[in-house]
């Protein structure tokens, strides 16, 4: 082949190659923007709940509740904290539930909510008006 079309032809593959690297962060922003966690934690008694929202860091349907997102949620002063009693509210039997670090909540396209306390709070504010709502 002469070289004009050695070129042509490198150009042209170049340009597919960029389109299809566009095309596939056009698709993971796409499945990032489809999933988003809501995440409502109390760290204490008789105050709102701190909301978080996550679209990275898991693969839907699985979250995980990993040491660094409880770090960044407030629920763990350090990534090796790992001593103290979390809890998680159980939707389907109306109830808190202790959890270890690591555990995994599977998410519902109906419902990307979930609700957590440090083991110390007894009452958390609203609840019930954050239940209805999610």
């Amino acid at each position: 082949l002469k070289p004009i079309f050695t070129e042509a032809y490198a150009e042209e593959e170049a340009n597919d190659l960029h389109q299809c690297n566009l095309e596939k962060e056009q698709r993971e922003a796409a499945e990032h923007a489809k999933y988003q966690v809501t995440l409502y934690v109390w760290t204490a008694d008789g105050v709102e709940p701190d909301v978080h929202e996550l679209q990275q860091g898991f693969k839907f349907p699985n979250f995980f509740l990993t040491a660094e997102i409880l770090c960044k949620l407030g629920l763990l002063t350090h990534e090796g904290d790992v001593s103290l009693t979390l809890w998680l509210y159980n939707h389907e039997r109306r109830l808190w539930t202790s959890f270890d670090v690591g555990h995994m909540v599977k998410l519902h396209d109906n419902n990307l909510t979930i609700f957590l306390k440090d083991s110390l709070v007894t009452h958390c504010v609203d609840l019930e008006r954050h239940l209805q709502q999610s």
